[in-house]
């Protein structure tokens, strides 16, 4: 991509309100996960039986829950959890994406045996849950269920292929 390609880019994304919106709207909950605990009216953990499920107000923002905490307070301490939980994912994903990625890459040989182990851990969540299903109901719907999960099977590389 030539520099003037990449300015005329940068330009229509910058031009864009909704670019503004999100980054101000991030810089606020982060800058609220951040100063959160300082700033915070109440303990998030005190438990006030009196003031259960009472709405927005001057003394709670955003109301108490079932247990009298504030929700506001326990909003801005649960922020760096959050936070930091979404950070720990993404380094975790790159701790192990990149090597995988960098070695299917180089090695075509690996890329196919990467590809089909990847297949089979895209195809799981779909049989544990149709199996799990198939355990509570009866023997008709069992083999609907069967059936239904072996067609899924067979297209988990429809991206790839022309058809199933």
């Amino acid at each position: 991509m030539t520099f003037l390609a990449q300015a005329l880019r940068l330009r229509a994304m910058t031009s864009d309100p909704m670019l503004y919106a999100s980054v101000v709207v991030l810089t606020l909950m982060f800058g609220g996960a951040i100063v959160g605990p300082f700033v915070a009216p109440y303990d998030p953990t005190t438990v006030d039986l009196l003031s259960r499920f009472q709405g927005a107000s001057a003394a709670h923002w955003l109301g108490t829950d079932e247990f009298g905490r504030d929700v506001f307070s326990r909003l801005l301490h649960g922020g760096r959890y959050t936070f930091g939980t979404g950070a720990l994912a993404v380094f975790v994903g790159l701790a192990g994406g990149v090597p995988i990625g960098l070695m299917a890459g180089f090695f075509r040989p690996a890329d196919i045996w990467l590809m089909q182990a990847n297949d089979v851990l895209l195809a799981l969540p779909a049989f544990w849950s149709r199996s799990r299903s198939s355990r509570s109901s009866g023997p008709v719907s069992r083999r609907l269920r069967s059936a239904s999960a072996s067609r899924r099977f067979r297209c988990s590389r429809a991206s790839r292929a022309a058809s199933c």
